[in-house]
This record gives structure tokens, sequence and C-alpha cells, in this order.
């Protein structure tokens, strides 16, 4: 076990004082994932608030080799973490050449359950807690014995693209006591395979906190040149094609901007190369950064003018919009998943009117061509996170969802 003795300092914008108090709740998290993307960081930013208010709580993390990203994060926040031979994930590949894991994984079945039930009987949690269906999938066993309340973190929509992912999902919606979605999309997801709307609540995310390391280095711009941002997994579902082509079109127009993208291709291989493809090929060579990725985003946001996320798929919740408002600057989004829910349209950003290069150019537009316009949606975004996602609200709702579970 992995045991952390202070959790780590509170932001500047905390209030520690006004918490409320989880001193008699012990949860016990299942957390099988192995890569800290938004899905993570946006559950350990909730389970860090928790211990933040008195919570004690334990994560069973995958004893694979490639969990230390999550682990050294767990530790960075205070969190305890121990671990379980959560097996690797259910997909169609199962199915084919390495039809071997089938077995694995039946095995790790047998002993994440049991591991979690050991658990559960010598540390005595008062709640369990999880948020992925692979890892529900692992501890089903020892979830259907223990009598502990289940909450589960949905950041994602429920599983329903088969009649065993459908049938999965009915299994969780009775296993669940409370379905806390992060956005209201999400919730209307699970109502329609038939989670009751008594046991959901929506609870946005509040930005997480990132590892602050050295402040990256900044490129050189343009005499005059405003700053487009993209930050998150460089890919194609998230829109950067389309990017691309905008800004190529914004260029030929004669605006003066330049792109940043920051993130890696997680597990879209060979993506940046394609990428890079298409920027020489629409002669953006000098208007197209790519960083990589960067733990420290605050430095590259802070001088960023303009942040975009143009998913061509529904999109949960980005944590990343939550991230720019706390820097004071708007969004460009794309009308997808629950994306249009953070953004007041033409106020604190711009939700555009379909997901294509044209409609990606209009709404960069309107704040390129409009100099007020973009400082005024910079405050109000900033107003908007506290006003509307803050962290009092995010911490008192988490509190309640516990206290609710105790009576």
């Amino acid at each position: 076990m992995n045991t952390i003795p202070e959790l780590p300092m509170p932001r500047p914008t905390e209030t520690p004082h006004a918490l409320p108090r989880l001193d008699n709740v012990r949860v016990l998290v299942l957390f099988g994932g192995t890569r800290l993307f938004g899905q993570e960081r946006g559950n350990i930013e909730a389970l860090r608030n928790l211990a933040a208010m008195g919570a004690k709580v334990r994560v069973v993390t995958t004893s694979r080799d490639n969990a230390s990203e999550v682990q050294k994060e767990l530790t960075r926040q205070g969190l305890e973490w121990i671990t379980a031979p959560f097996g690797y994930t259910w997909h169609n590949y199962l199915l084919g050449r390495e039809f071997h894991l089938v077995f694995l994984n039946l095995y790790s079945i047998v002993k994440v359950s049991w591991r979690v039930f050991k658990e559960a009987r010598q540390w005595k949690p008062t709640h369990l807690f999880t948020m992925n269906w692979q890892y529900f999938i692992y501890a089903y066993p020892a979830l259907f014995l223990l009598n502990l309340p289940l909450i589960w973190r949905s950041g994602d929509q429920p599983p329903k693209h088969s009649r065993m992912h459908r049938w999965l999902a009915h299994r969780i919606c009775k296993r669940v006591d409370l379905m806390v979605c992060n956005s209201q999309f999400i919730k209307g997801q699970w109502e329609t395979i038939g989670m009751s709307t008594a046991k959901i609540q929506v609870i946005y995310n509040y930005p997480p906190d990132r590892l602050q390391q050295a402040k990256p280095e900044l490129p050189d711009l343009p005499a005059g040149a405003l700053v487009v941002t993209f930050i998150g997994q460089v890919s194609k579902h998230k829109g950067i094609l389309v990017l691309l082509e905008a800004v190529a079109s914004l260029v030929a127009d004669g605006h003066n901007l330049v792109l940043w993208v920051v993130g890696d291709q997680a597990f879209d291989t060979g993506f940046f190369e394609e990428a890079k493809r298409k920027v020489a090929i629409l002669a953006l060579q000098g208007r197209v950064v790519f960083f990589g990725f960067i733990s420290n985003v605050v430095p590259i946001l802070e001088r960023t003018d303009l942040h975009v996320c143009p998913s061509l798929v529904p999109e949960p919740l980005a944590n990343v919009v939550s991230e720019a408002k706390q820097c004071g600057k708007p969004s460009v989004v794309f009308p997808m998943g629950g994306l249009p829910e953070l953004i007041q349209h033409q106020v604190d950003g711009y939700i555009c009117r379909d997901c294509s290069a044209e409609a990606l150019v209009e709404g960069i537009g309107f704040f390129l061509d409009r100099p007020d316009e973009r400082r005024h949606a910079g405050e109000a975004a900033r107003n908007s996170l506290e006003v509307k996602f803050g962290l009092e609200r995010f911490r008192k709702q988490w509190a309640a969802v516990f206290l609710k579970l105790n009576d």
C-alpha cells in the first residue's frame, strides 16, 4: 500500500475553513486505468476534494507495469493506492489472434474481486466508487456480494453498442446507488437505457489540479499574431484536421494568427505524421506549432488569445474548457455532447453551428475580428467558472452525494 501522510496544499481559490466535513466517510475506489486523460484527471480531482473534506480514500489500481502514470498522480495528490491484477481491455481483438487473453481476463475477474472483497472486509469502507464499465466487470462478483452503496462517476457514455454491452449497462443500472454524471448530455444517455432519474445527479467538473512543472518554452510569434490553442489528444476524432483547414482558410483571408497544438497522439498511432503532412499541404509551416504533451498548460493558456475544442464525436465534457475559463480565455466549441453546456454563446465563448471547417472559421473569426468582444468574453469566461462551475459548488455537491447515502 502507498500511504501519503499529508494532502497537497490547497490552491489559492480554495477555502478549506468553509468545507463540509466527511470525516466518517471511507471510500474504496476501483480505478484500473493506466493513462492520464481528461476522464482520469476528472476522477482524481473529485477524489482529491473528497479527501480535502476529511474522507478517507483508498484507490485500487492495476498492478500492470504501465500503470505508473496514474499511480504517480495519486501519490502527488496524497491519495492512498493499492494494486490488483486488472486484465486487458475487453475488445474485439480478444476474439482474434489474442484469444488467449480472454482466459487471463477471466482469471483477473476472480483475482480482482477477491482483492476488493478482502480489502472491504479489512479496511471497512462506507462507500464504493468507480467510473468505468471495464473496472466494474473485474470487480463484479465482489460488488454483488458487498452490501455497500456504489457511486459511479460517469464521464463517458454508457456501454450500449452491442447486445452484451446493453446487458452489462442494465446490470450497472441495478447495482449503482447513485450515478454522478459530468453533464446533462451524459445524464440523458443513462436515462435512455433505463437508469432511474432519481438515481442520477449532474456535477460539472472543476478544473483538475495539474502538475506545475517548469514553464514550457514558448516559440517566437510573427509580429502582431494572435494565438489560437488546442489542448487534448491529437487525433482525428478531436477535429485536428478540420481545425487545420479552418486555420488555412483564415490565414488565406489575411488573418495574422498561429495555431498551438498541445497534446500527444495517444492511441492514434502515426497521426502526428498525418497532421504534419496536412500542415505542409495547406502551406501552414510557421503558422502551426506541435508542442507534444505538456502537463503545465497554464503558461500556454495565459499567452493564448482564443481556445478551440472542435471535437467531432459527442464529448461528455472537456476539462480544458474550464481550464481556459480559469485563465480568462473564451472557447470556440463544436455542438457535440456536453460542450454546449459549458458555453454561453457569444458571451463567454462560441458554439459553432455544425462540425465543419466553415463553421469553425465563423466561430474563430467572430473573436479575431472583434478584439473588444474577445476581451469581454475572456472576462465573462473567468466569471462563469466561479459562478457556475466553482470549487465551492463542486465540493458541496460531492459532499451531498456521500452524506445522502450515509443517511
